[in-house]
C-alpha cells in the first residue's frame, strides 16, 4: 500500500511512494538526457575506461548486451547498460531520492574479457567464446560453457546459435571413426539440473 507523505507549507501537491520501475518510467526523459551525457563521457574516454587488457585465464567470463524489444519500448522501457569498447560495460541505475523529487543515476563500470553489443551477431558470440572451447575439446580436452542470466536476457536465443554452429564445425573437426560424446544440462533454480538431450 503506498505511503502519503504531505507537503510542507505551500500547497504542495500530495506525494505518494512509487514502485522503482515506476518513477523510472515517469521520469524517463530526464533520466535518459542524464546517461546520454554520460555516454558521451564514455565515448570519448573508451580506452581509458576499458583499461587494459585482462590477463589470459582458463576461465573467462563474456558478457551480451541484448536490444530492446519493441513492446519493452512501448511499455516506456529504455536502455540501462552501455558497453565500453570490447572489455567493460556500464550499468545505469536510474533512481529517485526518497523526497521523490531529485534524481539521481548511479554509473557502475563491471569489466570482463569480452562485451557483445546490441548490434553482435551469433557469429560473433560463437567465434570467440564457443568456438575455441569446441576446438580444445576436438583434441581430447575438456571444455565448459555455463550460460547464465535473467529471464528474458537472451540465453536461449545465444545458444540456439551456438549449437547451429557447433553441430556444423564439430563434425568437420573430427577424424573419420572418431567417437563424439556430447552432454548438455539445464540448471534451473529449484527444478535443479535437467538432461537437455536426454529428455
Amino acid at each position: 500500500m503506498p505511503c502519503a507523505a504531505a507537503g510542507s507549507g505551500g500547497g504542495d501537491p500530495l506525494k505518494f511512494n512509487v514502485d522503482k520501475r515506476t518513477s523510472r518510467k515517469e521520469n524517463a526523459e530526464d533520466f535518459a538526457a542524464g546517461m546520454e551525457q554520460f555516454r558521451e563521457t564514455l565515448r570519448q574516454n573508451a580506452e581509458v575506461i576499458s583499461g587494459e587488457p585482462l590477463p589470459e585465464s582458463s576461465f573467462t567470463v563474456y558478457v551480451r548486451l541484448r536490444p530492446l524489444f519493441q513492446h519493452e519500448f512501448s511499455k516506456g522501457e529504455y536502455e540501462t547498460m552501455t558497453c565500453v569498447g570490447r572489455q567493460a560495460i556500464v550499468g545505469h541505475k536510474c533512481s529517485m531520492r526518497p523526497d521523490l523529487k531529485h534524481m539521481f543515476i548511479l554509473h557502475r563500470r563491471h569489466r570482463v574479457h569480452r562485451v557483445f553489443s546490441p548490434a553482435s551477431t551469433n557469429e560473433d558470440v560463437y567465434g570467440v567464446a564457443a568456438a575455441p572451447l569446441l576446438r580444445a575439446a576436438a583434441t581430447g580436452r575438456n571444455s565448459t560453457l555455463l550460460v547464465f542470466g535473467q529471464t528474458g536476457s537472451g540465453k536461449t536465443f545465444t545458444m540456439g546459435g551456438i549449437y547451429q554452429q557447433a553441430a556444423e564445425e564439430i563434425f568437420d573437426l573430427l577424424p573419420p571413426g572418431a567417437s563424439l560424446l556430447l552432454s548438455c544440462f539445464e540448471l534451473s533454480g529449484a527444478e535443479g539440473c535437467t538432461d537437455l538431450l536426454g529428455t
